[in-house]
């Protein structure tokens, strides 16, 4: 009855007053991709627009602080219930002019 974020199931079974859960998933290495999609790519002044950053798999903690955005600001990433697809507001700097 026992599974991970992923979720795994757990495997096996033993009664001991010692033991030890590996919460970790067998699959380590993380996302492979990461799509980044701007709904409006030609802002104007005073303007925002939502950011949709789309992952192969499920991801955990991601934060406004794994981006680096020099024209703008991004707002604290939400995700949806399976935490592929996270979504956040972009502002960019007032008289910004950047591709």
């Amino acid at each position: 009855g026992v599974t991970d974020d992923i979720p795994n199931p757990g495997v096996g079974s033993v009664s001991s007053a010692n033991y030890s859960v590996d919460t970790r998933p067998a699959d380590t290495t993380g996302p492979t991709t990461a799509t980044i999609a701007l709904a409006n790519s030609a802002l104007k002044a005073g303007q925002t627009t939502t950011v949709t950053i789309t992952f192969t798999e499920p991801v955990s903690g991601l934060d406004v602080s794994d981006f680096v955005c020099g024209s703008g600001s991004l707002s604290a990433p939400v995700a949806n219930a399976d935490r592929t697809v996270w979504t956040s507001t972009f502002t960019p700097t007032l008289n910004a002019n950047d591709a």
